[in-house]
């Protein structure tokens, strides 16, 4: 019981101490595995985790990140987001669809 308390807790302190957020790929589909993966190793490098991955409509795949890595982003962006195949970064958030 004790072992479980301390799991939730400390899966709740992640997700204070965490921001989200999604990357897609202006490419599409046709920007390549490999390309993705490298960004992908370079947001686990920082700390962070992937959530999810698009691949019907969007490439892309949301994440979280340590607050104290997020300045770090630029970085990435900088390193990776080409001519060739360009990628946004935004902070996640609800869609509202009126």
């Amino acid at each position: 019981m004790k072992l479980n308390l301390l799991f939730i807790a400390s899966f709740l302190l992640t997700l204070v101490s965490a921001s989200r957020y999604v990357l897609v790929f202006e490419t599409g589909k046709i920007t390549p595995k490999d390309h993705i993966d490298e960004v992908k190793q370079a947001i686990e490098t920082l700390g962070g985790k992937i959530t999810f991955n698009y691949e019907l409509t969007i490439t892309g795949f949301s994440f979280t990140l340590p607050k104290t890595a997020s300045e770090k982003l630029n970085a990435v962006s900088k390193k990776f987001s080409s001519v060739e195949f360009p990628f946004f970064i935004e902070e996640d958030s609800t869609v509202n669809a009126s």
